[in-house]
């Protein structure tokens, strides 16, 4: 009995084991999100030169892009300004996404006629939730002879 009893068992086990095949639907992969205006993020960007903060700087930003744009077109513009004690450029509203940002500033303490100074960065926000995103971008001169 005990025999009959242990090879139904091993009987219904295998018949269950070899039977429950589920077939899988893909999971279509999440689209890339596009950066731009209708989020809750903020990007607060501070231009710095050797350390210092610079406090004359236009920060451009470029939604959804990782590069300098070809043709030199920005969504948005911004000179700095003194924020919570710091001179920053302040972008509202972000979503989810890339964003290219491009300085261009003038340092007074530099030598000689030329006093410009810039810089370049990308920056990506990682998620949709309500975060402020303080960032650094690093301008420099051009020493062209």
């Amino acid at each position: 009995m005990r025999r009959i009893y242990s090879l139904s068992v091993l009987t219904f086990a295998t018949i269950l084991a070899v039977s429950c095949q589920r077939k899988n639907e893909p999971i279509p992969a999440e689209p890339n999100p596009v950066g731009g205006k209708g989020g809750n993020a903020e990007l607060r960007v501070t231009a710095k030169h050797h350390e210092a903060t610079m406090d004359s700087c236009t920060i451009y930003i470029r939604y959804d892009a990782n590069a300098m744009p070809t043709d030199m077109k920005w969504d948005d513009t911004m000179n700095v300004k003194v924020e919570n004690g710091r001179y920053m450029a302040v972008f509202t509203n972000l979503k989810k996404g890339s964003y290219f940002l491009y300085g261009k500033g003038w340092d007074f303490s530099l030598e000689g006629e030329d006093k410009t100074v810039t810089g370049w960065a990308s920056f990506r926000i990682p998620d949709t939730a309500a975060r402020v995103y303080d960032t650094y971008l690093n301008v420099s001169e051009i020493h062209i002879k």
